[in-house]
């Protein structure tokens, strides 16, 4: 008896965390603009029923019982109505950061490239440098990168 009971606790736990599980990964998938949702939300459904499947074969023995998945409903509940507003404010600002970080090392990376293109956009046909007064060049249909 008390090793039944400590199955069903073991299940209860493991259903409680693939409910945080979920929640977290709704919450990075709530970060991606709204443009490019529905790919997103096709995805984040993929995932949650692999991730469910996981769960319900391998740690649970494909045993699939009434309370555990009341236990995910209520715990995917609970999540969104406590802690999930703090993970999505958490979660927005790493994004945000994470991209200032990556915009500034790309930007630092393409600068090179962007030299390269004025010079070779602004030589004549020899690949000479066309003669410039005060600081531009003559020709008036210059293109701006």
């Amino acid at each position: 008896m008390i090793v039944c009971e400590l199955a069903c606790f073991y299940e209860f736990i493991v259903a409680l965390i693939l409910s945080l599980v979920i929640g977290s990964i709704y919450d990075i998938v709530r970060c991606i603009p709204a443009q490019k949702r529905i790919l997103t939300d096709c995805i984040y459904v993929i995932v949650c029923l692999g991730v469910m499947t996981f769960t319900w074969i391998f740690l649970l023995f494909g045993s699939l019982r009434w309370y555990v998945v009341l236990t995910v409903i209520f715990g995917v509940i609970l999540y969104f109505l406590t802690i999930s507003r703090y993970v999505f404010v958490f979660v927005s600002f790493i994004t945000k950061k994470i991209c200032k970080i990556f915009s500034f090392f790309l930007k630092f990376l393409l600068t090179p490239i962007k030299f390269l293109c004025k010079i070779s956009l602004c030589m004549d046909k020899r690949g000479r440098m066309p003669k410039c007064k005060r600081g531009r060049a003559h020709d008036k249909d210059k293109i701006k990168i």
